[in-house]
């Protein structure tokens, strides 16, 4: 060879980059679901709400926890992480995994089929090389329809959001400026290491998961009304756990869209525009999205995420929204798909 080091074909190297991309997601989020969802597979299905049981569930643990030794040794601002990784304790799956996964009261759509039938029914079912993607089904919790795999966000990347955040306030920050650090690093996570590289899916939907696990966190120890207090030599909670406070519209990837960075958005496109066109632009598909529109509130991740593409000059959120893909006058080739 001359001396020359020969050149790997670029599809190898492409590989390469994928498993290390999603062998470091696995390692950056040991206690956080790694999976995707089709939130367009379920725009028309009908899922039962299952807030009163997934509530119960978590103050239910919650109280487990708190009656812990464990938890009688820490500060208030400790509970949280503890607590979501109390939920995701377990030997072969999580406490949480289990109980979304086999009660009875908790409703998933679609439900009882393989992963195999699933990807067939998906608009993932078209490989894109090296991507692997396990899908999660979908739950209702309140309005608000979005995927089980967001109960990994809110509690995995939400426990590491709030632990980023209580570090930069220790390093004197402001509340808003902490949340602000906070979000930039999830963006850039879910760009590079968690989404777009990693699966070919930036999730917009998975940000403010994150967000509002975060916001849940702060929840247990500030305002003027927390989540728990201390008795004596021991914790307990002063009110419930009601998951429709922090589950927003946003969750759900049919309203608040994914972009598809890459090959994987020249494998999804074809089948959004001949599946789906008519079904989201249904009636009863868009009486749940007008509803969405009046309760969706805007945060500070949102503001955070909509300056970050400000300044990049594009948002690549718009050009892959059903709007978008749905418009006569758009052809394949006008769309980018790159950041």
């Amino acid at each position: 060879m001359n001396g020359q080091r020969r050149q790997r074909p670029a599809v190898w190297r492409r590989l390469r980059a994928g498993v290390a991309l999603a062998a470091l997601s696995a390692l950056a989020a040991p206690d956080s679901q790694a999976f995707e969802t089709d939130q367009y597979l379920a725009l028309d299905a009908e899922i039962s709400d299952s807030a009163e049981a997934v509530n119960a569930f978590l103050n239910q643990e919650l109280d487990r926890f708190l009656v812990s030794a464990e938890a009688g040794r820490l500060g208030c601002s400790e509970l949280p992480p503890r607590y979501y990784r109390h939920l995701f304790q377990g030997l072969l799956a999580s406490r949480l995994q289990n109980f979304l996964k086999s009660d009875p009261a908790v409703d998933l759509f679609p439900d009882g089929v393989g992963y195999r039938e699933h990807l067939r029914l998906s608009v993932y079912r078209r490989p894109s090389f090296p991507y692997v993607l396990p899908l999660s089904p979908t739950i209702r919790i309140g309005e608000v329809r979005f995927g089980l795999d967001k109960f990994g966000h809110l509690f995995g990347f939400g426990r590491r959001y709030y632990k980023h955040y209580l570090r930069r306030l220790a390093r004197g920050d402001s509340q808003e400026a902490a949340i602000r650090v906070v979000v930039r690093r999830g963006l850039r996570q879910e760009r590079f290491f968690v989404g777009g590289w990693a699966d070919g899916v930036f999730s917009y939907g998975d940000l403010e998961a994150n967000y509002q696990g975060m916001e849940l966190a702060r929840d247990f120890c500030e305002g003027e009304n927390p989540l728990v207090e201390r008795a004596v030599d021991a914790w307990r909670r002063r009110r419930d756990v009601d998951l429709r406070e922090y589950v927003t519209p946003s969750f759900d990837e049919s309203f608040n869209n994914n972009h598809y960075p890459g090959p994987r958005w020249k494998k999804v496109r074809p089948i959004l525009e001949a599946e789906y066109c008519d079904r989201y632009f249904s009636p009863v598909v868009q009486a749940r999205l007008r509803r969405y529109r009046m309760i969706d509130r805007p945060n500070l991740s949102k503001r955070t995420i909509e300056e970050y593409f400000e300044r990049k000059g594009r948002n690549p959120q718009k050009s892959h929204s059903m709007e978008q893909i749905c418009r006569p006058d758009t052809s394949l080739s006008a769309v980018s798909s790159s950041y």
